[in-house]
């Protein structure tokens, strides 16, 4: 994050008044198109519905351009299989990809063994169809097994979707991240090792914290084999290290706890791939208690982390009580919209969090001052992976300073003064505005 002198003006980690930042980043798998519009006229509005009252939070989730229906784990989709003609959903789901609700792409589809293979023609085909809409899609999750050709990353198993050539130096027609990245893409989630349990990202962890003392275990099971990784970890560390081999298949904390880190595709391409929190293991609707509750979100508002919750949120284990989540899910998300509306929590969608973390850790500004006068500049974008084209009102949203005097404090973007807002309850700081998503009225 960019801090530049004068000391008493610095660039806030997330909007004001928020100390910690939180979004639910479901894969949209065994969702069924009844379930997810309750799901989230619960999470996104204040109406009625069969969860109880809305809570009129600002979460998003994830889409398909592509399954087949009755296979496993299908879910509603933008085209009826692979063929061009939209499906009885597409409609409402044009909607919500332009309200910014639809705002991850868990690949462009659930392909396995009763689908075609994946090819570029139907990665060009889901994304001209974007481009019609007038949408960027930035943030793309990997999605099952090896019959997943379109996935990304060289440690994905079967993965393809970044490799211009096979193994064998032949053309590989599965291949589609130049379409992708030229769309606008730049978040990527690969694989389940990218899922932590440290609660929030983007603040200092010790090893004692990720490996024996975190809030999120329960049992003294859990903590004990939470135990055994972190000695598999620093084994894994000396291995390397001395024999230049992994002996345990376990991935590492070894400091790093960043929410995004810059990362390059098997084609060169430059993006950041983000992580989860939660578990591979609690992945279920039904299981978000046994990773969300009262004590993980205070911890993350005291620790002033960002989270992303690794979720199928419309998937659950049993449907005996009639509802789309269970009660106990339920419950975690009123108490989420309690800490969000006492100014304690930013929610929003997992496209915005992520977008705003990467311009508030690039962002290049400086202050200058006289007389208690602070002028703030916006100067430019300091990243590989996002350039100047990025600085924009839309993306500056809820970037703020604090300041001594914010009555005399302004922000200046290419050569014009913003309008801020002032703020002076909890803290001195300036602000520029941050516009909420408006949920459609789907029907």
């Amino acid at each position: 994050m960019s801090q530049q002198y004068p000391a008493p003006v610095r660039l806030r980690k997330f909007p004001f008044p928020y100390k910690a930042a939180f979004t639910v980043c479901s894969d949209i798998d065994g969702t069924s198109f009844e379930n997810f519009l309750e799901i989230h006229r619960f999470l996104n509005t204040t109406q009625t519905t069969r969860c109880g009252n809305g809570l009129g939070l600002e979460i998003g989730d994830s889409f398909w351009f592509y399954s087949k229906l009755g296979t496993p784990d299908h879910a509603f989709v933008y085209f009826d299989e692979t063929n061009q003609q939209p499906s009885a959903q597409a409609e409402v789901m044009r909607e919500l990809l332009r309200a910014g609700f639809l705002d991850v792409m868990h690949t462009y589809g659930n392909f396995n063994a009763a689908m075609p293979a994946f090819t570029r023609a139907l990665a060009e085909q889901a994304l001209n169809e974007l481009a019609k809409l007038g949408v960027t899609i930035r943030t793309w999750v990997n999605h099952g097994g090896p019959e997943n050709l379109q996935n990304v990353g060289a440690n994905t198993l079967g993965a393809l979707g970044d490799s211009p050539r096979l193994a064998n130096k032949q053309e590989n027609l599965a291949y589609h991240t130049d379409l992708l990245i030229g769309s606008g893409a730049r978040f990527f989630w690969a694989t389940e090792s990218a899922v932590t349990n440290i609660i929030g990202q983007d603040r200092p962890c010790s090893f004692k914290e990720a490996y024996l003392t975190n809030v999120a275990f329960k049992s003294g099971g859990e903590k004990l084999k939470n135990a055994v990784k972190g000695l598999g970890a620093m084994a894994n560390r000396i291995s390397e290290q001395v024999f230049d081999r992994r002996w345990f298949p376990l991935e590492a904390y070894l400091g790093n706890n960043d929410l995004l880190q810059p990362w390059t595709l098997r084609d060169g391409n430059r993006v950041f791939k983000f992580r989860r929190y939660g578990s591979g293991r609690w992945d279920w609707s039904d299981d978000v208690p046994l990773v969300l509750n009262e004590a993980i979100l205070d911890r993350l508002i005291e620790v002033e982390g960002a989270a992303i919750l690794y979720v199928h949120l419309g998937d659950r284990r049993t449907r005996d009580d009639g509802l789309p989540i269970s009660r106990e899910t339920i419950e975690v998300f009123r108490i989420l919209a309690e800490k969000y509306r006492a100014g304690k929590i930013w929610v929003t969608t997992t496209t915005r969090l992520l977008t705003y973390c990467a311009i508030r850790d690039a962002l290049r500004w400086h202050c200058e001052t006289s007389d208690d006068q602070y002028m703030i500049y916006i100067d430019g974008i300091d990243s590989d992976v996002i350039s100047h084209d990025w600085l924009t009102m839309e993306n500056l949203q809820g970037v703020a300073f604090d300041t001594p005097t914010p009555e005399k404090t302004t922000i200046v973007f290419r050569d014009k003064l913003l309008p801020i807002k002032r703020n002076f309850d909890g803290g001195s700081s300036v602000s520029i505005s941050l516009r909420s998503l408006v949920f459609p009225q789907c029907n």
